[in-house]
């Protein structure tokens, strides 16, 4: 049942509070089979599927649909944050939701810029009075931050690229053990930095993938997974494991951390189509570009928070 809808929507669609979804966006309940609110209300993962609604005037309108669970209402009440973007019937978005996404990814990317920027500008400073004090710890701490910051710019610049341009994709027959070997490998300097333990788990599995593009997912979702522990706010365990195994017809990768988990605003805005930033975050970016190599494959990507604290990220990909 619809809670509370936003005036897009009520425009968009015949979305008012009261009524059942099903009424609301033209979809009979038979046809509702992989109800992404559903599931969301029953695993507490965000669900992404793609559905024909129905506007106003019963014409049919291609949807990529997004299920967040929420936290609940004030009575208790189990919630999902709904999320419908219309796709062009080309496959392209439409120009004007391409620009208004452009507009606030350029806002994104240049506060975390400026905030990187802003700490690495701090981390000189205190390795340069530090060695002129004579003061190694403090030299110490400043070249701590000026690693912690390169690896945060060095993320972002790499994330911009899988968002700028639709890479094709090349597969090949790849070795789970291999690719989760060599993306812990590659993460080993940012939780070093970070002071963050990080490993690795995996099962002798072969599937078909793009190894750059498989390689790339893995890294965004540690490092996002590494940031969340390393913010020095979470309070939780500062570990991530990243996990590969069987789940026939599936490959899954697994991500677990206990740092903090992503506010539910930030991960609808980066699970969608288009990159839909809240705020100055990084991990939206990390995560956009993740799902979309996801997609990519065949595969999907799910996210849980888990109950002892921190989260998880499970992406599964064709065996075959």
């Amino acid at each position: 049942t619809v809670v509370a809808a936003s005036k897009a929507a009520r425009e968009a669609y015949a979305a008012r509070p009261g009524i059942p979804c099903s009424l609301a966006f033209g979809v009979a309940a038979a046809d509702c089979v992989d109800c992404p609110v559903r599931r969301a209300l029953e695993e507490g993962a965000t669900h992404t599927v793609e559905e024909t609604f129905r506007g106003p005037s019963g014409e049919a309108v291609e949807t990529s649909v997004t299920a967040v669970p929420l936290l609940g209402g004030s009575d208790g009440t189990r919630l999902v944050l709904l999320l419908a973007r219309p796709r062009a019937p080309s496959g392209r978005l439409p120009a004007q939701t391409r620009l208004a996404s452009l507009e606030a990814f350029v806002g994104s990317i240049t506060h975390a810029f400026k905030g990187a920027l802003n700490s690495l500008e701090g981390g000189v400073y205190l390795l340069e009075s530090g060695h002129r004090k004579g003061d190694s710890a403090r030299a110490a701490a400043g070249a701590l931050m000026v690693r912690r910051n390169l690896v945060r710019v060095r993320s972002v610049v790499a994330n911009i690229l899988y968002y700028a341009r639709d890479r094709e994709m090349h597969p090949e027959v790849l070795s789970a053990r291999e690719v989760v070997e060599s993306a812990v490998a590659q993460c080993r300097k940012v939780s070093d930095a970070l002071d963050v333990d990080l490993a690795g788990r995996t099962q002798d599995l072969a599937f078909p993938g793009d190894p750059i593009a498989i390689q790339a997912m893995l890294v965004n979702l540690v490092e996002s997974a590494l940031d969340a522990c390393g913010d020095g706010e979470s309070g939780g365990e500062r570990r991530v494991v990243l996990e590969a195994r069987a789940n026939p017809p599936w490959v899954v990768f697994e991500v677990r951390h206990g740092g903090a988990p992503l506010d539910p605003a930030t991960l609808a805005g980066a699970l969608g189509e288009v990159y839909v930033p809240h705020g100055a975050d990084r991990a939206g970016l990390w995560i956009h570009a993740a799902s979309r190599v996801a997609r990519a494959h065949g595969g999907s990507i799910e996210f849980t928070r888990a109950e002892a604290g921190g989260a998880r990220w499970v992406v599964r990909v064709p065996a075959v």
